[in-house]
């Protein structure tokens, strides 16, 4: 889940917020 965490924040540094964390809470 780390894993993802950082590759969502490097990818979509500011597009990260509600969404991704709705995403890991998801997986």
């Amino acid at each position: 889940v780390k894993r993802m965490l950082i590759a969502l924040l490097c990818e979509s540094e500011m597009r990260l917020s509600d969404e991704t964390i709705e995403v890991i809470l998801d997986k």
